[in-house]
């Protein structure tokens, strides 16, 4: 009976270090995965810092964008008008001169025909 239980006492002591063999594999293996989860997490996190730094970027970028554009056209229109003043101010001269030229035509024209006639009645 005693060769039965040690054989007994045998089976039970390998099958408790079968077990602790197993809880020890099984222990690693998960403290491989939360390391693994743990490091992914990290990198997850990192990246949506990233992603909200690159996002408050883009709207510091868009703001400024939008405001040298209104500061752009602010300046375009005020060049538009200044020029549009100019062209009218050009526009008038250009229609005096006409006038101006237009008259002096006609007395020119009238002074030929009085040297004309003059010519003829000497």
């Amino acid at each position: 009976m005693i060769g039965f239980a040690g054989l007994l006492l045998l089976a039970l002591v390998l099958v408790a270090k079968d077990l602790n063999d197993k809880l020890t594999v099984m222990t690693s293996s998960n403290q491989e995965y939360q390391r693994m989860t743990d490091s992914q997490a990290h990198k997850i996190k990192q990246l949506q810092d990233n992603v909200r730094d690159e996002q408050s970027k883009a709207q510091v970028s868009a703001k400024r964008f939008k405001s040298t554009e209104s500061e752009l056209r602010k300046k375009g229109e005020s060049e538009v008008r200044s020029m549009e003043k100019q062209l009218n101010s050009l526009q008038s001269q250009l229609h005096a001169l006409q006038q101006e030229h237009e008259g002096l035509q006609r007395e020119y024209e009238e002074l030929s025909e009085n040297s004309i006639k003059a010519s003829y009645t000497w």
